[in-house]
């Protein structure tokens, strides 16, 4: 009876291990079919009683993108001193004789007279910035009623203290400076920094995804304008990127303007892409999310804001706006190789009371004169700053 169970027992005992052996001989060569450990591509994997072949992405490939690769790097000052002379507030290098790039993922400043400097990043050693203003113009904050902010930059403070963590791409090196207005005392000007950033790590542009490169791959370039006394129906070039064979993303457009009547707010924007010309939006307040020359009144969000409307304006004029779009994680602005992009000052309409009905400026005949103008729009004066990544 002993012998029985025994043999029993012997017998269940080498099922159960020929049994594991069969399946981990499957799971082997399964994983051989898939090539899950290995990197990059693409593996067929044959479904069992079928012969549909289907393509699927690595193991690798789906988690290598989650797994931080890089290491970050900063620095903060406190009540540090500045006079007209340009100071360097930082500096950084990255380490080893090879680089893919670093980027800088947040930069925060404080003081009072800080806001009115002029803070300068400079990339890769250039002669010329690749960021320059105030703190408060860079985050579109000189005429903000009261404090704002969203992911990418805001003021949290009443207007002692900006912070933008839209990411500033580098190959090799960083440095950002700042200098004291020329027209102002420099005896207390004092200034609080932090700044932060990573390198060996690919900077991801987009949600969702419209970019995974390595920084030094990736071009930051911060197009400032500045018009004044632009005539009624005038149009203005924002942005105007020529031919040149490098593919692009508009991430954010600033813009403050000022005028005597509110007839500057009925202007277009249009836009040209890669020789294809379209409106961008039917009005001034339209492309920053208003309408009805914002009757709601100042708002932000995560697409776009208005941090001032006729408060703060420039003397003697009784109409004025600072509004922010944002395009970077939404409502993509891209183009292959060229792209311009025009405000107008005012507007006419047609024979049918209808206004923006021609995409280029090449299209109109006479853009001064393009029908009657609406709202009675005077000369403004308008700033504007369009931050474009460009990827090689």
């Amino acid at each position: 009876k002993k012998s029985r169970c025994v043999r029993r027992m012997t017998s269940q005992t080498a099922i159960r291990v020929g049994v594991l052996v069969i399946l981990g001989v499957g799971l082997f060569v399964w994983t051989k079919a898939t090539n899950f450990g290995e990197s990059g591509g693409y593996a067929s994997l044959i479904v069992a009683k079928s012969t549909t072949v289907l393509n699927v992405p690595k193991h690798t490939d789906v988690n290598s993108s989650l797994v931080p690769t890089g290491t970050s790097f900063g620095t903060s000052l406190a009540l540090l001193p500045f006079g007209h002379q340009e100071l360097t507030l930082y500096e950084f290098t990255i380490p080893g004789p090879a680089s893919t790039g670093g980027y800088i993922t947040h930069w925060w400043i404080a003081g009072k007279q800080a806001m009115g400097a002029t803070l300068s990043i400079y990339v890769d050693g250039a002669a010329e910035p690749t960021i320059q203003g105030t703190p408060l113009d860079l985050v579109g904050a000189t005429q903000a009623v009261k404090p704002f902010g969203n992911t990418f930059f805001g003021q949290e403070s009443a207007k002692t203290s900006v912070y933008c963590n839209l990411p500033i791409p580098f190959g090799n090196s960083i440095r950002i400076t700042i200098r004291g207005a020329p027209d102002k005392p420099t005896k207390t000007n004092r200034v609080w920094f932090v700044v932060h950033g990573v390198f060996g790590q690919r900077l991801v542009l987009g949600s969702p995804l419209l970019a995974s490169l390595w920084p030094k791959e990736v071009e930051l370039k911060v197009h400032s304008k500045l018009v004044k006394d632009i005539l009624p129906l005038q149009p203005v070039d924002l942005l105007e990127v020529q031919k040149n064979s490098k593919k692009g993303l508009l991430a954010a457009t600033l813009m403050t303007a000022a005028s005597t009547t509110q007839g500057y707010l009925e202007g277009c924007l249009r836009a040209t892409i890669d020789n294809n010309s379209f409106m961008l939006a039917s009005g001034t307040e339209d492309y920053f999310l208003g309408a009805y020359y914002w009757d709601g009144g100042v708002f932000f969000n995560e697409l776009g804001g208005l941090v001032n409307l006729n408060t703060q304006c420039p003397r003697g004029i009784p109409k004025c706006f600072s509004a922010y779009r944002i395009h970077l994680n939404s409502d993509p602005i891209l183009f292959q190789n060229s792209i311009q992009i025009s405000w107008r000052n005012g507007e006419g309409a047609n024979k049918a009371n209808r206004k923006c009905t021609k995409s280029s400026w090449a299209a109109d005949e006479d853009p001064l004169t393009d029908g009657k103008p609406l709202e009675n729009p005077t000369n403004s004066t308008l700033k504007a700053q369009l931050w474009v990544y460009y990827f090689h």
